[in-house]
C-alpha cells in the first residue's frame, strides 16, 4: 500500500475564507467549498473570453432538436393507446348489459380551449 508523501500531511489555511482544511496537494490554496467556487469563476471567465462559433451553435441546436423529436416520436409510439373500446366481451366479465357512450371531439370542450379563454 502506498504511503502519503510527507508534504501532503498537515493542513492549510484557505486564502478566501480562512478556514483550516487538510492538505491534499502541493499547490492547494483553498478549502473544497472555495475551490469549487473558484473553479466555477475560472470556467465562466474562459467561456466569456472564448464564445462559441454561431454556425456551430446552430448545428448543435439543430441536432438536439432532431434527437428530441425522434425521442418524442419513439415515446409516443411506445405509449400509444387506442381511442376505442373493443366490442368483444371477455369471458371474465359477467355483465348482463354493456352500455358504451361515445362523445365526438370538439375544440369547444377541449381543456386547452377552455383555459385559453
Amino acid at each position: 500500500m502506498a504511503r502519503k508523501s510527507p508534504k501532503f500531511e498537515g493542513s492549510i489555511i484557505c486564502e478566501v475564507c480562512g478556514k483550516e482544511t487538510p492538505r491534499r496537494g502541493t499547490f492547494q490554496k483553498y478549502c473544497p467549498d472555495c475551490s469549487a467556487q473558484k473553479d466555477r469563476e475560472r470556467k465562466l471567465k474562459w467561456a466569456r473570453a472564448n464564445p462559441p462559433d454561431p454556425d456551430e451553435l446552430k448545428k448543435k441546436r439543430a441536432q438536439a432538436e432532431t434527437r428530441r423529436k425522434s425521442f418524442g416520436a419513439e415515446m409516443s409510439t411506445k405509449n400509444k393507446a387506442k381511442m376505442h373500446w373493443p366490442a368483444e366481451q371477455s369471458e371474465a366479465d359477467d355483465l348482463i348489459h354493456l352500455v358504451r357512450v361515445s362523445v365526438p371531439f370538439s375544440y369547444g370542450f377541449s381543456k386547452n380551449s377552455i383555459w385559453s379563454l
